[in-house]
């Protein structure tokens, strides 16, 4: 390469790489999200809460759909998606309720539609006694 081309390739090259790294950044608003779920009376029926965030600000109105699989047999323990719904007097906390296979860790993914379309997950531990546990 000449000189000229090097200098040229730099002149272009390194602004755009920055650009690109700096626009990800910026642009990167991902949704804080927690998942709250208590056991009901039934055995493996849990009733959950999710909590969506966006720039420490709760997100309503949002289109969400729920799923889960268990890592440990994905292919075994896993079942459709299913809608969440707003509790009316909390926006942005949504509620759903669910029954498992069985107990153990659960990675839930939460299809996000509006008002961005992403994708979050969770994996949280539901033990025989009732307790939910969050997992990192």
């Amino acid at each position: 390469m000449l000189k000229s081309e090097i200098g040229l390739l730099r002149f272009f090259a390194i602004p755009i790489l920055l650009s690109l790294g700096l626009s990800k950044a910026l642009s990167a608003e991902d949704f804080a999200h927690s998942t709250e779920c208590k056991q009901t009376e039934k055995s493996l029926q849990f009733q959950c809460l999710f909590v969506l965030e966006q720039s420490n600000t709760r997100v309503s109105g949002a289109e969400i759909m729920m799923s889960a699989s268990m890592p440990s047999m994905p292919m075994a323990h896993k079942f459709k998606s299913i809608p969440l719904t707003e509790v009316l007097e909390n926006k942005g906390i949504y509620e759903f309720m669910f029954s498992l296979d069985m107990y153990g860790v659960w990675e839930l993914a939460y299809d996000i539609n509006k008002p961005k379309r992403t994708r979050v997950f969770e994996k949280l531990r539901f033990k025989k006694s009732g307790a939910v546990n969050k997992l990192k």
